[in-house]
């Protein structure tokens, strides 16, 4: 069982977790299911070659631009973005390997600016740069913070404000201007219990509130949720919480203790000191609902790995669960990135290289 999800830097970590860790009986908890109605949604178009049969190598985000119609894709192997139409059909590339204006190291995420403008997170180079809407540089700037690629988002607002989740900035959100400059932190940090003398102190701190989230056009409000937590948070464009939501009862929430025993011992941990606890692995949004992806290869049947939550945006009440059908060349595969934004469509990533469309 070879599991795959965008948290390719924890890729090793799971792993263990999965294998090694099934018989501590800390790890499992019993799970019980929502009773809500579910939607199963089968793929329409599936494509992994395009271009002069060019292939993607390790998509990483699949995003559609509201403001120019377009879907775009980071292909972190091949330091990248890659362009298509609504309907997946292929438009172009733009950028390459290297460290000058419009090159990419290992690129990880976009974001769009209403003026036609994009942001693309340059992950291994340190920065971000703003490209113009036939793809030709503008800006570069440095990243505020150390973000690992796996919890890396970015949202913009109507001001062409930056929202990044930065927690070593000591905040839940940090707010850039589009050149770079920091305006303003906000969100707190979930408490965790870790020794701050050890050296992986800033590293558990950083993955413990990690999350993923997205901004509403209309309201500016963000929907964030989190990788180590269950629980859904609705902020202001100020940074105030006007909504929480706990979703420990979706059944989903498997905590898996990072170190065996042995490795325990053999690191000199404490028993108590940290768990890994996957409870979400992507967010998106639409104008109607939140929807929040789980994965999970344990208690469902390999049909419904990939499922997930729709939440109604105003109350954030569970309202159906959506099953995405990712059954390709004989074998069913593993979603890693969602968007629902589309008025129509749903896109998808799926490893190792698929990027798939769904009707809602």
């Amino acid at each position: 069982m070879y599991i795959k999800f965008k948290l390719y830097n924890l890729f090793i970590i799971i792993i263990l977790c999965l294998f090694d860790n099934c018989n501590d009986s800390k790890s499992q908890q019993t799970i019980v299911y929502a009773d809500i109605p579910k939607e199963y949604k089968k793929t329409v178009k599936v494509i992994s070659t395009f271009g002069d049969n060019d292939i993607l190598s390790r998509p990483y985000m699949i995003r559609y631009n509201k403001y120019d119609n377009k879907i775009y894709i980071t292909d972190y192997g091949s330091n990248r973005i890659v362009v298509f139409d609504e309907e997946l059909n292929y438009l172009t590339t733009f950028g390459r390997f290297g460290q000058g204006p419009g090159e990419f190291r290992n690129p990880t995420g976009t974001a769009f600016f209403r003026d036609g403008r994009i942001l693309v997170f340059d992950w291994l180079n340190i920065r971000y740069q703003i490209f113009d809407q036939n793809y030709n540089h503008l800006t570069t700037f440095p990243i505020p913070a150390f973000i690992p690629p796996y919890i890396f988002h970015a949202v913009i607002d109507t001001n062409n404000i930056i929202y990044i989740n930065a927690p070593d900035n000591g905040s839940l959100f940090t707010l850039l201007k589009d050149k770079g400059e920091e305006l303003n932190r906000f969100g707190e940090l979930f408490p965790i219990k870790i020794d701050s003398t050890n050296d992986n102190w800033k590293s558990w701190r950083r993955e413990d509130s990690a999350a993923e989230y997205e901004m509403d056009d209309v309201t500016g409000q963000i929907y964030c949720a989190f990788l180590n937590h269950p629980v859904i948070k609705v902020f202001d464009s100020e940074g105030n919480i006007i909504l929480e939501k706990d979703i420990s009862n979706l059944g989903v929430t498997i905590s898996r203790r990072i170190f065996t025993e042995e490795k325990r011992k053999r690191e000199r941990k404490s028993s108590d000191e940290f768990e890994l606890i996957m409870y979400v692995t992507d967010l998106s949004i639409d104008e109607e609902h939140v929807y929040i992806h789980h994965f999970d290869n344990i208690n469902k049947d390999i049909t419904e790995w990939n499922r997930l939550y729709a939440y109604s945006k105003e109350q954030l009440t569970l309202q159906k669960e959506i099953v995405l059908d990712a059954y390709i060349k004989d074998k069913y595969r593993n979603i890693i990135e969602v968007d629902f934004s589309h008025p129509d469509n749903i896109y998808a990533l799926s490893y190792p290289n698929y990027i798939l469309l769904y009707k809602k």
